[in-house]
């Protein structure tokens, strides 16, 4: 056997991914599904749903498996359904490789896999990638326990887990043997920037209001959902808009999600007449198409993976604000390819605000530094190379 076929064949990779929206679990996935060598593999997708995820590997002539009943909250009646469609799917497509993304997906797709073998004779090499540790989300500590609990679980039925951050692959050898590990961070596939004039009349357009050319705008784009946190990078832009009056500034959110209408009561009830400088903008696809636009990137999530979305930020040359958490750090440099702050720090998210405003030349040089940075460290041809030399070495070892 060689690297890329099995006694002359392609070798059949399935993913299995909870979610079939856009996020950086999905991009990830579609990034090596589209990537990886036609005449080597063949690839099917398999997900819950049928999101931009399925609509962009249809265009991409990837074969998809929508998953009824997978979804990313824990029902026992749904996630069995879903475990009898995955062991399905496993069984009628015989996959060489599964490879996992996300926690739902690691842990009924890693069951789902090995369950086969009560059917088959020998089972798929199973791979899960790890988009951040589910036991670091904000909730209460007993389910914190049991989310540990289950990826541990899961563990014992991969063959092999690739971790994108320092961070989680410290967090991995804690409790999953070494000689499972494989640390593969992402590679990058630049968007297609507008250049600053158009993307940013392409924000006024989208908030239907004439922007100034001393406006600064400061932007995110993520899904609204708890991990990220918006709650306080709205109540810091309050803050720092207090701070430098001399300065006229707007924050536009970018995404759509769970917490938009708790986001948006937070405004109406905290914002008083800064309400009108705060704009949710819902889901754009291609959205990092217009980070130009902005003046100023901020990431405040609470839980991290390795974030697409700050790497196309950094190649974007933005003067960058994020929170030092998962693979973050391994991104930004403190004070020389942005600004790190601790999570759930609203007042320390509004002081680097400020320290951006108030110096333009420390921003421009940030954002200069973070755009060489990423392109010496963001390979996508590694990644899908690296990837897919462990599917190679996974499935001689498990022959």
């Amino acid at each position: 056997m060689n690297e890329t076929s099995i006694n002359g064949r392609r070798t059949k990779i399935l993913f299995i991914i909870t979610k079939s929206n856009w996020g950086g679990a999905q991009k990830y996935v579609f990034d090596l599904a589209t990537h990886l060598d036609t005449k080597a593999y063949a690839v099917t997708v398999a997900a819950g749903g049928e999101g931009m995820l399925m609509e962009r590997l249809k265009k991409a002539g990837i074969r998809t498996l929508p998953v009824p009943w997978l979804g990313r909250d824990i029902s026992v009646v749904s996630d069995i359904m879903a475990l009898i469609g995955l062991v399905r799917i496993v069984v009628r497509e015989r996959p060489d490789v599964v490879h996992l993304n996300s926690s739902k997906a690691g842990v009924l797709g890693a069951v789902a896999a090995r369950g086969v073998m009560l059917f088959l004779r020998r089972g798929p090499v199973v791979i899960f990638t790890v988009h951040g540790w589910a036991f670091f989300e904000d909730r209460p500590w007993p389910a914190r326990f049991f989310l540990w609990c289950a990826s541990w679980f899961a563990s014992l039925f991969h063959d092999h887990v690739i971790l994108i951050s320092g961070h989680d692959l410290t967090v991995a050898r804690k409790f999953i043997p070494r000689r499972k590990i494989s640390y593969i961070p992402h590679g990058l596939s630049l968007p297609r920037f507008l250049q600053r004039p158009q993307a940013r009349a392409y924000l006024m357009r989208r908030i239907q209001r004439i922007i100034p050319a001393s406006t600064i705008v400061v932007g995110t784009i993520a899904e609204l959902t708890p991990n990220k946190r918006l709650e306080d990078l709205i109540d810091a832009f309050m803050i720092a808009q207090e701070a430098v009056r001399s300065r006229r500034m707007i924050l536009c959110i970018i995404g759509a999600g769970e917490e938009k209408q708790a986001l948006a009561r937070r405004v109406l009830e905290t914002a008083g007449a800064l309400r009108k400088e705060i704009f949710f903008l819902g889901f754009i696809p291609d959205a990092s198409d217009y980070l130009r636009g902005f003046d100023l990137f901020v990431l405040p999530s609470s839980k991290e993976g390795l974030p697409y979305i700050l790497m196309e930020a950094m190649s974007a040359g933005l003067p960058i604000i994020a929170t030092s958490v998962g693979g973050v750090p391994d991104l930004i440099a403190d004070k020389t390819d942005g600004i790190l702050v601790s999570p759930r720090r609203p007042d320390a998210i509004a002081e680097a605000i400020v320290g951006i405003v108030r110096d333009p030349a420390h921003a421009f040089a940030l954002g200069a530094h973070a755009r060489e940075k990423i392109k010496k460290v963001a390979s996508l041809d590694d990644m899908v190379k690296k990837t897919a030399e462990l599917y190679a070495n996974s499935f001689s070892s498990h022959c």
